[in-house]
């Protein structure tokens, strides 16, 4: 919701500060009065669709209203306070704030952090496709361990020195057991070194590749 709302910009300041919670005071107000959401009852699934219900959209005062744990007092204080508010001037003061706030935007984030960004998203572009291919080559079936383990070696391989990856990159692949064991031995040659929980660095130097 917050990055909804203001973007995804970077903002560093004081006065930055004091827009941003001036912000969020209007569209608090914004929001829960006059805002209707829906929630979901329940979800099946059948076969390969999923069929989702949803109660009537209502705005979180709304809802407030007809919750049967809000004292009457509470209640009577939220009717009060919406009497005094216009949906309408508080759309004007966000786009007014919202206006503010982008003339602070910090337009060049830290470069290392940037760089460490960047190389994330390339990295997971370029094991994205290997997947594809992986899955093209055989044709949709399971890949059977030592072929997964030797795509997986392909695409390590092409990847720069101390890139970060993760198992969950390449479960479009295959099954998690099958991405833990071929991960695990790869680890135990030296091909890649653990740093976390599922979070693996390729070396410096240069890995085999199998075919």
């Amino acid at each position: 919701m917050v990055r909804k709302l203001v973007g995804k910009s970077r903002y560093e300041g004081k006065k930055a500060w004091r827009i941003l919670n001036e912000y969020y005071s209007v569209a608090r107000l914004y929001i829960n009065f006059f805002q209707p959401t829906q929630k979901l009852l329940f979800k099946h699934r059948k076969g390969s669709k999923t069929y989702r219900k949803y109660d009537r959209a209502r705005t979180p005062y709304q809802r407030v209203l007809e919750s049967a744990h809000v004292s009457e007092q509470d209640k009577n204080e939220l009717r009060r306070l919406k009497e005094g508010l216009s949906m309408v001037r508080l759309k004007k003061e966000l786009e007014r704030l919202g206006a503010d706030l982008r003339k602070l935007a910090v337009d060049s984030p830290d470069p290392l952090v940037a760089a460490a960004v960047a190389q994330r998203i390339a990295t997971h572009k370029f094991i994205r496709e290997s997947n594809q291919r992986a899955h093209s080559l055989t044709e949709l079936q399971p890949m059977q361990r030592n072929r997964f383990e030797a795509e997986l070696r392909r695409t390590i391989q092409a990847l720069p020195g101390g890139t970060l990856i993760s198992a969950k990159d390449f479960l479009e692949t295959a099954k998690r057991s099958t991405v833990d064991s071929a991960l695990m031995r790869l680890l135990k040659d030296g091909s890649i070194t653990r740093i976390g929980w599922g979070q693996y660095q390729i070396p410096e130097h240069a890995l085999p590749v199998e075919c």
